[in-house]
């Protein structure tokens, strides 16, 4: 929906979550919003395909949930979970792996504040 915004009041912040497929990058955002509507993949496929943005959730909250405390300011944080490079759903071909981070990966990182990058170590 692109009107996804236009409720929202004051300040807001998109948060992007990439890396390869299968690292963890919805499981992430899932933990972080404390839910159970992210789509995460079942460790052997997939579940995000192209981009989805979940929120809003407000910094006040998300912060006293780790910290303890309130902070002073809020805005509305965004995610944004992108798909994974080198999946299945992209063959794991090297064309439409560049396809895929131009087309999708890289604008999503130019809309947002934050940037996390997500691996699996070997």
């Amino acid at each position: 929906d692109k009107d996804f915004l236009k409720n929202v009041k004051g300040k807001v912040m998109f948060v992007s979550f990439m890396g390869s497929f299968q690292v963890g990058k919805s499981f992430k955002i899932a933990k972080l919003l404390n839910s159970d509507k992210v789509i995460i993949g079942d460790g052997m496929k997939e579940g995000t395909k192209g981009v989805y943005i979940y929120g809003p959730i407000s910094f006040k909250e998300l912060y006293k949930r780790f910290q303890g405390k309130e902070p002073n300011e809020d805005c509305q944080i965004f995610f944004i979970d992108t798909e994974g490079s080198n999946g299945f759903n992209t063959g794991k071909s090297a064309e439409e792996n560049k396809l895929l981070i131009a087309q999708i990966i890289a604008p999503h990182a130019a809309l947002s504040s934050v940037i996390v990058t997500v691996s699996k170590s070997t």
